[in-house]
């Protein structure tokens, strides 16, 4: 799977609250909004590790199109949508930080040693 070039829409993402209802553990993922609208997507929990339905747009597992928003309604659960983080608390905000922190690309590691090479002669910390 490829993702787009920076700022397009194949390369936009959407964040996710959630709390399990198996374990009661509360998380924030990202997911691929392209995943979330054409495809399917499916989260494992941090607590227990249970799979969760978040979308189904192929058809995998009802016969019809279905998302989270959609199976919320079902059980006449509130869906809150947020545009900002600083409609949340503290604790949550900080949660969602951090969720957003694991997606940013890894600093590169560093250079590999090269067989053979020696390091430089120490210098002299006399003037």
């Amino acid at each position: 799977m490829t993702t787009g070039a920076p700022g397009s829409p194949e390369e936009a993402r959407l964040l996710i609250g959630f709390t399990c209802k198996v374990c009661g553990h509360r998380q924030h993922k990202t997911m691929s909004k392209n995943a979330y609208q054409n495809g399917v997507v499916l989260m494992q929990c941090d607590g227990c590790k249970n799979r969760h339905l978040i979308a189904d747009n192929l058809g995998w597992f009802r016969d019809k199109r279905v998302n989270i928003e959609d199976l919320m309604h079902e059980r006449s659960e509130e869906v809150r949508r947020l545009k900002g983080l600083d409609l949340l608390d503290g604790v949550e905000a900080s949660q969602i930080q951090s969720a957003l922190a694991d997606r940013s690309p890894s600093p590169p590691p560093p250079p590999a040693p090269v067989e053979g090479a020696q390091d430089p002669a120490p210098r002299s910390s006399k003037e």
